[in-house]
């Protein structure tokens, strides 16, 4: 009797061990699939970097604020001074559509518009071609000619143009749609992407406009 409540007690132990064994190896599985997915998406992000005629300088995977998903996020330049980057979601996150975020002021930074990426847009904007904290103010077209368009419209229309490439590099596809959202300094450029490159955007956001530049700054920027 002793040796027959032992196997079973045996028995039963060895049959009380089984889920757990499974459950760990369902774990362990299930962290591979993770990482194997993680790297996947670390290296689709980081060959955007050898995209043939673009110089971009990073492509990482960055967690956006307030907790939202990852995204493949892209700084890139564009000859004499324009820098850029480029919020990409990941592929199953993109609604499909490009948004040119606008700036204020007279900028000089990279604006980040982290809201618009969680609703699954792909986002770009640019310095327009100067860096604040070295050229402050107005004092970036003093005797620059060349500031001065990248400033007026030529900034914009190659960083959409980049972003565009990157877009069809990343999601294997061009965006379905492409929007511009801008206020005051934004809303100008709008006008401007209006004007000069009207097949850049299928949809314009222009709020309160700077359009006559020349009032507010040196008088050169009129004729932008």
């Amino acid at each position: 009797m002793r040796s027959f409540t032992l196997r079973k007690s045996v028995s039963n132990e060895h049959w009380r061990t089984k889920p757990v064994k499974h459950l760990f190896l369902g774990l362990v599985g299930a962290v591979s699939v993770f990482s194997s997915q993680n790297r996947s998406e670390e290296q689709a992000c980081l060959a955007l970097t050898d995209v043939p005629n673009l110089s971009i300088a990073s492509a990482t995977i960055r967690q956006s604020n307030a907790g939202a998903k990852p995204y493949c996020y892209v700084k890139g330049s564009v000859a004499p001074g324009i820098r850029y980057h480029v919020q990409l979601p990941l592929p199953e996150d993109w609604n499909g559509r490009f948004l040119h975020w606008g700036d204020g002021g007279v900028d000089g930074d990279l604006d980040f518009a982290d809201h618009r990426v969680r609703q699954g847009y792909a986002v770009a904007n640019s310095n327009l071609g100067h860096d604040a904290g070295s050229e402050p103010g107005y004092s970036f077209a003093f005797h620059n000619k060349q500031a001065e368009i990248d400033f007026g419209y030529r900034a914009v229309h190659v960083t959409v143009t980049a972003a565009k490439t990157l877009i069809h590099a990343y999601y294997r596809r061009p965006a379905r749609y492409s929007y511009h959202e801008g206020c005051s300094t934004g809303g100008r450029e709008g006008l401007m992407e209006a004007q000069r490159f009207p097949e850049d955007f299928d949809g314009i956001v222009a709020g309160a406009p700077v359009n006559h530049q020349g009032s507010f700054g040196p008088p050169t920027f009129g004729s932008c």
